[in-house]
């Protein structure tokens, strides 16, 4: 497996195979939810943690986990910061506006309003949340460049941006003498996709999975089980009247019926949950390093997650989940 690292200013933090997404406790009553599944992830070995302004009270739940102070120690997580990865999005639209926000000031204004709402003076990565492909690469890569000298990032990357212009933002880094990104988060699973649910997203096809082959920069998944397509949430064609539209639009072909089949009789086999199998197709990509960002509001399923790092699968197994 290839080494697993993200290259900080001045630091190679470890990346680890699975990262825990806070998009799903974005509602303020799941605050006390959050703070379990924050406390598990910690007690398996977790320290890395996905968020954005976007995820609603995600940010809010992590920094009152972050705070809280251990009646033992009398210290809070904070006092240790050093010992967690936070990873945070800026430029995503606002609410109920599809317009593009991929400007310089909207980058600044993210972040500042991140790092209050976390209660931090930095975060250790800060990817756009959406791309402008009208907007030009450099002014971004600039103001990235000023973020990472103020100390309020220890590194940046991108989110939903082609690897067309990926390549244009580490070009202009290269002949500029700036720092170049250090990861890349797309939507990526075994289930291939019709079409994205929401605008502006984007899924990496297999062109994206040779670029980053090519270039070794590190891939985080996003919705890396397919939104529990794998669990299985709809068992067959029968099931679409029963998913969401939107759902349906994105997941529901043959192919997907087929990888579904696939994965529930070598989940058998295995004696794995569906849902493990699929995760750990993701997780094992021997070409170049990948982490899965998992999104759970279960401790239990949080903890199937977990073991599917560990779950090995041979090339054979591999091309037999991913059967066309």
């Amino acid at each position: 497996m290839k080494e697993q690292w993200l290259q900080l200013k001045g630091e190679r933090r470890t990346l680890p195979k699975l990262i825990l997404g806070t998009a799903n406790f974005g509602d303020p009553s799941r605050e006390d939810l959050a703070q379990e599944v924050f406390d598990a992830y910690e007690e398996l070995g977790g320290r890395v943690f996905d968020t954005a302004r976007a995820y609603g009270n995600g940010e809010k739940a992590l920094k009152r986990w972050l705070t809280t102070i251990n009646p033992d120690s009398g210290r809070s997580r904070m006092a240790q910061r050093n010992q967690y990865t936070i990873i945070t999005k800026c430029c995503h639209p606002k609410s109920g506006s599809s317009s593009p926000r991929v400007t310089p000031k909207a980058v600044r204004e993210d972040l500042n309003a991140s790092l209050r709402t976390l209660g931090v003076d930095y975060v250790e990565v800060l990817l756009f949340h959406r791309d402008d492909e009208t907007m030009a690469v450099g002014p971004l890569m600039e103001v990235m460049a000023e973020l990472l000298a103020e100390g309020k990032i220890g590194g940046f990357g991108f989110s939903n941006w082609s690897q067309k212009r990926i390549t244009q933002a580490i070009a202009y880094c290269r002949k500029n003498g700036l720092a170049t990104p250090i990861a890349n988060s797309p939507n990526y699973s075994l289930a291939q996709v019709n079409g994205q649910r929401w605008p502006g997203c984007l899924t990496a096809d297999e062109e994206m999975l040779r670029w980053h082959t090519q270039n070794q920069l590190p891939l985080l998944a996003w919705s890396p089980q397919a939104e529990g397509f794998f669990v299985p949430r709809y068992e067959s064609e029968n099931g679409k009247n029963h998913a969401p539209t939107d759902y349906v639009a994105a997941y529901f072909n043959t192919v997907n019926w087929r990888r579904l089949a696939a994965v529930e009789k070598k989940a058998t086999e295995k004696q794995l949950a569906p849902t493990q199998l699929a995760l750990a197709y993701v997780m094992q990509r021997p070409d170049f390093p990948v982490a899965a960002i998992v999104g759970t509001s279960s401790v239990t399923h949080l903890k199937e997650a977990w073991e599917a790092q560990t779950i090995s699968l041979t090339n054979s197994e591999l091309q037999q989940l991913a059967c066309d």
